[in-house]
């Protein structure tokens, strides 16, 4: 999730309610469903009613979260007087708080398997798929990797309605979740997503939603 350039001083009262952690990392990495994010290890168990020093995306930095009593991450609220941000990590004087997997985590994202890799999508979905309005222009690419996984490019250009430019680009890692429905998410990386329904035979990607936004239908390129 999002790094903040720079060395912050821990509040100490903080790193008093984290000194207790055991500071022999587990391997896990971040899941979701429809009522938040959590992380698992890979022994299936996970914090609970805890902070956690986490790093999420194996680059060798940490962020801290807390989780409620049911494992999810608490997100855009005060816990005890620390605040986290809307991507779940502590803030403390306006800045995300950080500290190297060197230092001592409690958590770290385990190397990707075959097994846990997304199964490609159907081939009957690759392809560029359109959607514009009378200011902003929206694109979507979804096709297979050389490593067998499904990756949506998003793009926009355009203007929103008070003139401020609207341009955005992400590119997703696609998974089906159920019959019909597409996940393509970096949360791991930056909180954001895209969802969307399709079925074969339909040329067009309908409920598209990025960030929970509604986007509406995008027509596939003939």
């Amino acid at each position: 999730m999002k790094k903040m350039l720079g060395v912050f001083l821990f509040a100490a009262a903080f790193s008093a309610m984290t000194a207790g952690a055991a500071f022999a990392a587990g391997l896990g990495n971040w899941h979701q469903n429809d009522y938040g994010y959590w992380w698992q290890r890979v022994d299936g168990t996970y914090p609970v009613s805890s902070w956690k020093w986490i790093d999420g995306n194996g680059d060798g930095i940490a962020e801290c979260y807390h989780f409620d009593n049911k494992g999810y991450m608490d997100c855009d609220t005060w816990i005890n007087g620390f605040y986290v941000g809307e991507d779940g990590a502590w803030i403390s004087g306006g800045y995300v708080q950080y500290r190297s997997v060197a230092d001592g985590v409690d958590e770290v994202k385990a190397p990707a398997t075959d097994y846990e890799k997304p199964a490609a999508v159907s081939s009957k979905l690759l392809g560029r798929y359109e959607m514009h309005t009378e200011l902003t222009d929206f694109y979507v690419v979804i096709e297979n990797d050389a490593y067998g996984e499904s990756i949506l490019t998003y793009q926009q250009s355009g203007f929103h309605e008070d003139g401020s430019r609207a341009d955005l680009f992400y590119r997703f890692t696609l998974q089906e979740t159920s019959s019909g429905h597409y996940v393509g998410d970096e949360w791991t990386y930056s909180g954001d997503m895209i969802t969307f329904d399709w079925k074969p035979g339909m040329d067009y990607l309908d409920n598209v939603r990025l960030n929970g936004a509604g986007l509406s239908k995008f027509y596939k390129s003939k």
